[in-house]
């Protein structure tokens, strides 16, 4: 056992520590998630806590994690300052910027083992439809015209394949992916686009039945539905406020792409989250040409 005097002054210096660690911008750490619909706000910032404490940990703070109830709610409290750190889609982290909000991409989600993940344009298997020139005066259903996967990238690919959104017959907004999806499955539309994380959840619910997916040739093995385009879109980033000392930024930055494995469990979407990779602005440079060509491929009313 330790000596008195040794505990006492360990114990000191332990608290002095902990003392400079503490940002002098930050009392608590408060991180925000956007909702994921199939597990209830309360679910996910259980799963993320321990993230958060060990990050907390890190400035000399206590961390809380809280689920905004839309986009514009996230950012709202990120400008007010009653959030430092956000975690949502890199269409958030373009749109942001284009509000010109001061933030700052310190690193991005490695999810499924992946830094991307890529926006897939579905069809049924035996529709006769192979490629996107083919949806020429067929029905597309997008997502939501700010969702990454299922809105800007599809329009950017239509662009890319000299399809206008006034080539289509009737596009559909979905408001979510899993309706995409059963909207091809159940002959609502010819072809809708969908980001490819969904795959083995939908199999494992019985929504859809193929033997594989192979993320690097784009292809369904064996499935109802087929792939007949697809594009990599930068995965996740976890931003914050740039007006944080930088200190306290370069902290939560080495926190996230340190953390211990098994930190964000193995449940839900966190648990499909291994970690954080390094990131930059840059990275999401193709989101922004996503939307430039989104807003000049967008339909006429």
């Amino acid at each position: 056992m330790f000596k008195a005097v040794k505990w006492i002054v360990a114990s000191a210096m332990a608290v002095s520590v902990a003392s400079a660690a503490v940002c002098d911008d930050i009392k608590e750490l408060k991180i925000g998630l956007l909702p994921i619909p199939a597990e209830s706000p309360e679910a996910l910032a259980q799963s993320f806590q321990n993230m958060a404490d060990n990050l907390g940990k890190r400035l000399g703070v206590p961390a809380k994690i809280f689920v905004s109830p839309s986009f514009n709610a996230l950012i709202e409290s990120l400008a007010s300052k009653r959030l430092d750190m956000a975690f949502f889609g890199a269409e958030g982290y373009v749109a942001m910027k284009e509000q010109g909000m001061q933030v700052v991409p310190i690193a991005k989600a490695i999810h499924f083992g992946r830094v991307h993940y890529k926006s897939s344009i579905i069809v049924r298997a035996d529709s006769g439809i192979n490629s996107v020139a083919d949806l020429k005066g067929k029905t597309f259903a997008f997502v939501a015209p700010t969702s990454t996967s299922g809105g800007l990238a599809p329009l950017y690919m239509l662009h890319q394949n000299g399809v206008a959104t006034a080539d289509l017959k009737r596009i559909l907004y979905t408001g979510n992916q899993e309706a995409s999806m059963l909207a091809v499955k159940n002959g609502k539309v010819d072809a809708a686009a969908v980001a490819d994380h969904y795959w083995e959840y939908w199999k494992k619910a019985g929504l859809i039945s193929f033997d594989s997916y192979d993320d690097k040739s784009d292809k369904i093995v064996n499935g109802d539905l087929k792939i007949i385009a697809a594009m990599s879109v930068p995965e996740m980033p976890m931003v914050v406020r740039s007006d944080l000392d930088k200190d306290s930024i370069e902290k939560l930055k080495s926190g996230l792409l340190s953390l211990p494995e098994g930190t964000l469990g193995k449940t839900g979407f966190a648990g499909d989250i291994s970690g954080f990779a390094p990131t930059a602005d840059s990275d999401y440079t193709i989101v922004e040409d996503m939307k430039k060509i989104g807003a000049k491929n967008s339909a006429k009313k």
